[in-house]
């Protein structure tokens, strides 16, 4: 969870609310956070969790791995793993474990 909150934070407005939230899903525990950043845009969400994969135009500072080693993470534990976002309103990334 804290991955995805300091991911989610270089890409957020500043001073912008981030909502995490916790919750029980049939016999798994889904974790999320959600912001109202810039979002993504559609063609680029199934490439998001790609090792090196950066969005264009996005100034993070990163590697592209972060994302990358979360799914890997979360998968070896038997989790997924998931994105939705809409360009202009904001991201929400969340994981099943």
């Amino acid at each position: 969870m804290i991955i995805f909150v300091l991911l989610i934070a270089g890409y957020s407005k500043e001073n912008s609310k981030i909502i995490l939230s916790v919750a029980k899903i049939d016999s798994k525990v889904e974790f999320a956070v959600q912001d109202k950043g810039q979002g993504i845009e559609e063609k680029y969400l199934p490439k998001i969790f790609d090792r090196f994969f950066q969005v264009p135009g996005t100034s993070g500072g990163g590697t592209g791995m972060g994302l990358a080693i979360s799914k890997e993470i979360i998968e070896k534990h038997n989790g997924t793993i998931a994105v939705q976002s809409e360009y202009g309103m904001g991201s929400r990334f969340s994981f099943k474990l």
